[in-house]
């Protein structure tokens, strides 16, 4: 699902057919607004077709590769702790 926003992005496909809220989902995905995108998510656990569960993991798996990729690039350049890079 990401690949697919993400990469409409990428060819120069702006808008596409998406509805003004996946593409504000979009937006905080690739603004990397986690909890924003979670947040933004809560109302659609109430629909069975929607696996919310599954969903939540990959944003959190999304977030926690984010971290690991700054605390990489931290440690590399001046050994700053992601806590200070977060902030």
């Amino acid at each position: 699902m990401f690949v697919c926003f993400i990469s409409t992005v990428s060819l120069g496909i702006i808008n596409g057919s998406f509805s003004e809220d996946i593409l504000f989902l979009r937006q905080l995905i690739l603004d990397g607004q986690w909890d924003d995108v979670i947040d933004f998510v809560q109302p659609l656990k109430t629909i069975d077709s929607f696996d919310a569960k599954h969903f939540i993991y990959i944003v959190l798996k999304y977030q926690f590769l984010e971290l690991l990729c700054l605390k990489t690039e931290a440690q590399i350049e001046n050994d700053l702790s992601v806590e200070q890079i977060v902030k």
